[in-house]
């Protein structure tokens, strides 16, 4: 191929691979998961926590 064959059309849209480093590799090998069950809310007040004006 010479300079004159070449044209701006022939250029394809770059594209990103990713690759972890040993970091993330050997977290993604030793992580455990956990399900958890979430038990219905109590209706009534304010989401369950008290109001106490002046107090932070």
């Amino acid at each position: 191929m010479t300079v004159e064959d070449f044209s701006a059309s022939q250029l394809r849209k770059p594209r990103l691979c990713f690759r972890p480093g040993s970091l993330l590799r050997n977290l993604t090998q030793t992580v455990k998961g956990e399900r958890l069950t979430l038990e219905p809310a109590a209706s009534g007040g304010s989401g369950g926590e008290e109001e106490r004006p002046g107090e932070l």
